[in-house]
């Protein structure tokens, strides 16, 4: 802030007036009363102070150092799931390379919305973060009314993990062309169980029954344990599910995995072709996680945030342990969040719209 020149002069003339001569001498010699108590040094103190402002000479105040109070990390899903184990490497990589407390807080619900509207209302301050997901993203395009691209800021990429499609071990299905072949000769026969409508698992297996050209029988649960249950049990035949998820079942003998939506076979599972191999190579589907903070979280921070998470997931141990999930960090530089949502949102506005 700058006084006009006229203002300056005025300011500099009213301090003479007073005994100061500002424009010559800050230090003056000032007059004193009997008992020897500087009358007008209070006086002066706030005139160079006034004077000193306006002439762009204050000290500036230090900012705030970023973090100085513990952060809220927000997992939208409950403890156990993919999400959470992805949140809690998070707050594991901020608390070392920002020397920051974290605290990891699960609020799930409603397919991730309760806890992804947490985070989208909250203050932009830096304090509040949470995990974006493939499944809260669909809901919140299903939901109408909010953006999850404009309404928040989007920090990094984290990690990405491919689906299986499984059936019961005992399962007529051997191939995918098996599934394939017996879905096209007996059109709404062969059944999927997913997340629940409107799911992202949901979604995909509506894709993938269009490019295959088959019809099947969507039936919804209440996650994917339920799912998997009656897939152990019989009452359904076929399901998408993260190895994450369904990988100690496949090791053990209940399950059989036809085919996997990844670039490449799994090394925990070798023997599962991918679904480009079977015969499809256009058929993608990979669940997601992203850091987001509210909108308009101030860039240095973001910037700072997004480093301190990149640099962390890039040291051998945290990619082993994203790794070991069947799962790939994405937490790279190469990876543009905003770009990244804007795509999947247009993808999955279409799959949305086709399932209508």
């Amino acid at each position: 802030m700058a006084l006009s020149g006229f203002s300056l002069m005025w300011l500099r003339a009213s301090l003479v007036m007073i005994g100061i001569d500002g424009a010559h001498d800050y230090h003056h010699t000032l007059p004193t009363i009997s008992n020897g108590v500087n009358m007008i040094r209070p006086v002066m103190r706030c005139a160079l102070l006034v004077l000193a402002v306006f002439q762009g000479g204050a000290p500036a105040i230090a900012a705030e150092p970023y973090p100085s109070k513990p952060i809220r990390l927000i997992v939208p899903f409950p403890p156990g799931a993919m999400t959470d184990y992805v949140g809690r490497l998070v707050g594991e990589a901020l608390t070392k390379t920002l020397n920051a407390s974290v605290v990891v807080e699960n609020r799930p619900g409603a397919s991730g919305l309760i806890g992804s509207d947490f985070v989208r209302t909250a203050s932009p301050d830096g304090y509040t973060l949470g995990i974006m997901t493939t499944d809260a993203t669909v809901r919140m395009l299903q939901r109408g009314g909010s953006d999850p691209v404009s309404e928040f800021t989007h920090v990094s990429m984290l990690a990405s993990q491919p689906m299986m499609l499984i059936v019961n071990a005992k399962s007529r299905f051997q191939t995918l062309n098996d599934y394939v072949q017996d879905a096209k000769k007996n059109p709404d026969s062969v059944t999927y169980g997913s997340n629940g409508d409107g799911s992202a698992t949901h979604l995909a297996m509506k894709d993938f029954s269009n490019r295959a050209g088959i019809k099947l029988v969507h039936i919804p649960y209440k996650g994917a344990l339920p799912a998997l249950t009656d897939v152990l049990g019989g009452q359904v035949d076929s399901m998408p599910i993260s190895f994450q998820a369904g990988g100690a079942q496949l090791r053990d003998g209940g399950i059989r995995a036809l085919a996997v939506s990844a670039n490449a076979r799994l090394s925990g599972a070798p023997t599962v072709p991918t679904f480009a191999e079977a015969g499809y190579p256009s058929f993608e589907f990979r669940l997601w996680y992203g850091l987001v903070a509210p909108k308009g979280l101030p860039d240095t921070l973001r910037v700072q945030l997004r480093d301190a998470v990149q640099k962390a997931f890039s040291t051998p141990d945290m990619n082993a342990r994203v790794t070991s999930q069947a799962a790939d960090s994405i937490a790279i530089p190469a990876v543009d969040p905003q770009a990244f949502m804007q795509a999947e949102v247009k993808r999955w506005s279409t799959l949305l719209e086709s399932a209508r």
